[in-house]
C-alpha cells in the first residue's frame, strides 16, 4: 500500500500529489510531511490557528483532499494494473490525471454544498461556518471574504482551476466548471 501510495513511479501518484500540494498552498498552510501514517490518519490530524485555537476548517480541508488523493491514486492503480493488465498503451497522460483530479475535488465541492440544506439533512447537513472555513481559502485565497452565499451561484469554482501555460480546453468544452443548483441550501 504504502509503495502504491507515495513511492510508485508509474504514471498518476506523483501529479496527484503534486496537484494536491498546490491547491493546498492555496490556503496559506505548510503542507505537512505525507506518509502512510498521515494518510491513514488524516481524520485526526489537527491544525492551530495564530490565536491558539483549533482549525476545523483546515483539518476537514486536509483531511478531505488527502483521502481523495490517495483514493484516486489506488483507482488509477488498479485501473492500469487490473483492468488494463499493465498495458503501457492505455496509461492515461498527465492531462487526464489532472482533469481526473480537478474532476474529483470540484465534484466535492458540490456535493458539500448540497448538505448545507438543512431541510434535507438535519443534524446531518453541513455546517455554514465549517464549509465556509474548508473551502473559502481554497476559493479566493488571500482575499476578503466572498459576499453573501457564493456557493449557490453558477459558476463558483471558475477560479479554482488554473489552466498551465499551453494547456488547451478542448473545442465545444466549457473553459471552466460551472455549477446551477436550487436557493435550497443555507
Amino acid at each position: 500500500m504504502e509503495h502504491v501510495l507515495l513511492m510508485c513511479n508509474a504514471p498518476g501518484r506523483e501529479i496527484i500529489w503534486q496537484e494536491t500540494q498546490q491547491l493546498w498552498a492555496r490556503s496559506g498552510l505548510p503542507w505537512p510531511d505525507i506518509s502512510l501514517g498521515a494518510i491513514i490518519g488524516c481524520g485526526l490530524t489537527h491544525f492551530t490557528r495564530r490565536n491558539g485555537k483549533r482549525d476545523a476548517g483546515a483539518a476537514r480541508r486536509f483531511k478531505i483532499l488527502v483521502s481523495e488523493a490517495a483514493f484516486l491514486v489506488w483507482r488509477i492503480r488498479n485501473e492500469r494494473v487490473i483492468v488494463n493488465e499493465g498495458d503501457h498503451d492505455k496509461y492515461p497522460t498527465v492531462g487526464e490525471i489532472r482533469k481526473r483530479w480537478k474532476a474529483t475535488i470540484s465534484r466535492r465541492i458540490r456535493l458539500d454544498t448540497q448538505f448545507l440544506n438543512r431541510r434535507r439533512f438535519g443534524t446531518r447537513a453541513v455546517n455554514l461556518g465549517l464549509f465556509r472555513g474548508t473551502w473559502e481559502p481554497l476559493l479566493h485565497p488571500g482575499s476578503d471574504p466572498p459576499p453573501g452565499n457564493w456557493w449557490a451561484s453558477a459558476g463558483f469554482l471558475d477560479g479554482i482551476w488554473q489552466r498551465r501555460p499551453g494547456e488547451r480546453v478542448p473545442t465545444g468544452q466549457p473553459s471552466h466548471e460551472s455549477v446551477t443548483f436550487s436557493q435550497e441550501s443555507a
